[in-house]
Parts: C-alpha cells; structure tokens; sequence
C-alpha cells in the first residue's frame, strides 16, 4: 500500500484554529486527509484548516479500532499532547542513531 501509513492507521489532527484534536482510523490515510480538507467529514467540518500530527500503525483493523477507542476513551487533551511529543522525541532518537528505549509509563497527571 502506498500510503505510508501501512496496513491500518490511527491518526490524530490538529486545528490550526481551535487547537482542538480529531482522532480517526482508517486504511487510505492521503485520501482521509483529504476529506478532511474539503470538509467532507461532519465531525471536522468548519472546524479546521487540520494538520497531522500523529500517525500509528497495525496490521489488523480491529487493532487500530482499539487504539482509536483508547486515545478517545482518555477524554484528555494532555494525554493527546504527551502521545505526540513522546512518538516526536522517539523520531528525533532515531534519526540520530540512537535506539529508542521502551515508552515511559504514561505519567498520572495524564490520564
């Protein structure tokens, strides 16, 4: 599949206006975005210009169902915050050569 996302994929946006986020899953990740852009999706219409900012990847729909489920059951905008920066610093690791320890345990004051 090309596009980049793998099999299945969470995804997270951000509006440039609210700051609010949009948490959604899907398995054609260029076209979703672009039904988001042209305001084809009731729930992110008049509400954006979006932009991405946090992708995850599965192999199997049901898995990326859950994770979607798991980000939108916390209800918390910090814990949205901290799932970007820590994928954001485990990039950043790798792109220096560095190998990435596990994820840290998400802090309390987060969930």
């Amino acid at each position: 599949m090309s596009d980049g996302c793998g099999k299945f994929c969470v995804y997270i946006l951000r509006s440039q206006n609210s700051g609010h986020h949009y948490v959604g899953c899907t398995q054609d990740l260029p076209n979703r975005l672009a039904e988001h852009a042209a305001g084809e999706t009731k729930s992110t219409r008049n509400r954006g210009p979006w932009v991405l900012v946090h992708v995850e990847r599965f192999e199997t729909n049901i898995a990326a169902r859950k994770r979607e489920r798991e980000i939108k059951a916390k209800k918390s905008a910090r814990y949205i915050e901290w799932l970007i920066e820590t994928a954001a610093c485990e990039r950043a690791l790798k792109a220096f050569g560095k190998v990435a320890g596990s994820n840290p345990a998400v802090p309390t004051s987060l969930r």
